[in-house]
Parts: C-alpha cells; structure tokens; sequence
C-alpha cells in the first residue's frame, strides 16, 4: 500500500506542478492579452492621430493651393486690363497717327499750292522783266 501511496503522493505532486503550471500559464496568457489590447489600442489611437494630422495636412494643402489659384487668378486678371488699356492706348496712338498723316497730307497739298503759285509768280516776274528790257 505503501507503493500506491508513494505513487499517488508523486501523482498527486506532479498534478500541483500541472495545476500550478496550467495557472502560471493562464497568468502570463491573461497578462499578454491586457498587453496586446493595450497596444492595440495605442496603434489604433496613433492611427487615428495619425489620419487626422493627414486630413488636417490635407485642409492646409487645400487652401494653400486655393490661395495660389486665387492669386494666379488675380494676376490674370491685372494682367488682361494692362493688355486691354494697352489696346486702348494702341488704338488712341494709332488715330492719332491717322490724324496727323491726313494732317501731313493736307499740308503738303497746300505747300504744293504754295509752290505752284510761287513759281507761276516767279515765271511772271522773269517774263515781265525780259519784256521791259529793250
């Protein structure tokens, strides 16, 4: 009896080990979940930040590019009224231009008049002269 005793005593040491490992296990299973949960949770947080720094990063970008199309816009803008009253100026410069051609050519018709009655003047004048020289 004293064998069976001897073997359930040991079998009886072997399951507390057992049991004792089973729970150890158990322990360090539940303490490694909590971790894991934990860490899940921060990259889950981070993930998030993360998203809303991008999307924050996103909002910025848009109104840079929505203040740099604005501006381009706005540049365009100035740049078409320069273009247009440079036109403006181009069209005034060319009636003027015009003007003063029409101006040149009356001027020149009169001269020519000038001309030709000078010279009628100046024919007479000789021919009256050689007429009273004897």
């Amino acid at each position: 009896m004293s064998l069976i005793t001897n073997e359930m005593n040991e079998l009886a040491g072997q399951l507390g080990i057992a049991t004792l490992l089973f729970f150890s296990l158990l322990v360090v299973s539940v303490v490694l979940l909590v971790y894991i949960r934990s860490q899940a949770k921060q990259t889950d947080k981070y993930i998030r930040v993360q998203a809303l720094e991008a999307e924050q990063q996103k909002e910025k970008d848009k109104q840079i590019y929505m203040g740099i199309i604005e501006t381009i816009r706005q540049d365009r803008e100035k740049d078409q009224t320069i273009l247009m009253s440079t036109l403006e100026d181009n069209r005034q410069q060319i009636n003027m231009l015009r003007t003063l051609v029409e101006q040149m050519r009356t001027h020149e018709q009169a001269v020519q008049v000038l001309l030709n009655k000078t010279s009628q003047i100046l024919e007479n004048r000789c021919a009256n002269h050689l007429i009273r020289k004897p």
